[in-house]
């Protein structure tokens, strides 16, 4: 207890009779030494306990006395078969399936690039943010029960870059059609970006 309140207040030689006020605590310290207590020691107690029992001796009687957490701590657990669709995915699948394939949901996001595209760096930059998010490597497949999610491995939902030539004129309505491109729920992952070569050395992806 008296290193936790050494470590948050920056002192050292704290006694078990040391004040934390009296030692320059206030309350945002009071909080990050409650969560550290919380944490090391899984005792449930609060800052009113700090406020009330100040010193390493009194809150270690504190700590002493409180109950156990009533909940199990969260930590990440492997993935051990199929899980059932969410509410919110299923409320996406029944809206799918009622619209068919539709760009309900889509997120659009154009970009003007200047200058030479690096397209196999832009392509990685993009896999790395699809490991990153499970959520951009889920699909929707149908199964012997239903439908069922699942997480690709990243190399599956690898997405490629689709590169097209328009001309100036039509580049509005070529990121349109591009921004309307329905996702594919139940084998791919989302759409691949369209890249198209702009006027003045540019690039425009969407």
């Amino acid at each position: 207890m008296r290193d936790a309140f050494a470590s948050v207040l920056g002192v050292t030689g704290v006694g078990g009779d040391s004040d934390f006020f009296a030692l320059g605590g206030h309350s945002l310290l009071a909080g990050r030494l409650i969560a550290a207590v919380r944490d090391a020691l899984g005792a449930e107690i609060t800052v009113q306990d700090l406020f009330e029992a100040p010193t390493p001796a009194g809150l270690a009687a504190r700590v002493r006395a409180a109950a156990t957490p009533g909940r199990p701590p969260l930590v990440a657990r492997p993935a051990d078969g199929d899980a059932p669709m969410s509410y919110a995915q299923h409320r996406m699948w029944v809206l799918r399936e009622v619209e068919d394939a539709a760009p309900t949901y889509n997120m659009p996001l154009a970009l003007r690039l200047t200058g030479p595209v690096n397209r196999m760096a832009l392509r990685d930059a993009l896999y790395d943010v699809v490991v990153r998010h499970e959520s951009l490597r889920t699909v929707y497949p149908r199964g012997e029960h239903g439908v069922t999610p699942r997480v690709l491995p990243p190399e599956q939902a690898r997405p490629w870059l689709v590169e097209t030539r328009v001309r100036p004129d039509d580049l509005a309505a070529a990121l349109t059609e591009a921004a309307r491109t329905p996702s594919t729920w139940t084998g791919n992952c989302l759409s691949s970006p369209t890249c198209s070569p702009c006027p003045t050395g540019t690039t425009c992806c969407c």
